[in-house]
């Protein structure tokens, strides 16, 4: 990977044919990679390649501000910038520090209640959780972690899962 990349930016609406053979054709939905295939009830999404430089979770963060404010989502803003915030991070100290030189991958998609957030990164090892306390909260002492309780946090639901021909994407749904 050469030492900058553009970040690349597709949303896709799918829209399906109505019964009485009126309304707008499919578009079908573009093929990510590193991701699971949605269901049609998602159908906003966005896809966003990032390369693992510094400035790839404000980035991250801007694309799902905007993203969500033209979805009249603007509701689901701050909770879903963290949540975006925390896993790009999260891809991009561990793209660093694994040395994979690859780009991180963001897709965003929504049924128009919720968000779905998902972050890829070439590393096939699922984040790990540290260890908690009495009362379920990360160690003060802890040195990483954090970000992941926060995520928690924020989400309805949150995990992850690893793909056989590579990575792992990590996900959190955002619901109001």
């Amino acid at each position: 990977m050469s030492g900058h990349t553009d970040a690349v930016a597709r949303t896709v609406w799918h829209q399906t044919r109505s019964e009485g053979g009126s309304g707008v054709g499919v578009v079908s939905p573009v093929s990510e990679p590193g991701f699971l295939s949605l269901s049609d009830a998602m159908y906003r999404r966005t896809y966003l390649e990032l390369g693992a430089l510094p400035t790839a979770p404000s980035c991250a963060r801007g694309h799902t501000q905007q993203l969500l404010w033209e979805w009249d989502l603007s509701r689901l803003t701050d909770a879903s910038v963290a949540v975006v915030s925390e896993l790009v991070t999260n891809a991009y100290e561990t793209t660093i520090r694994r040395q994979l030189g690859t780009p991180i991958a963001l897709r965003l998609s929504s049924n128009g209640r919720q968000v779905l957030i998902e972050v890829w990164d070439a590393d096939p090892t699922p984040p790990r959780l540290p260890a908690h306390d009495a009362v379920n909260l990360p160690l003060a002492d802890a040195e990483s972690g954090r970000g992941l309780f926060l995520v928690a946090a924020l989400s309805e639901r949150w995990s992850c899962y690893t793909l056989d021909r590579g990575g792992t994407v990590v996900w959190a749904e955002i619901s109001a």
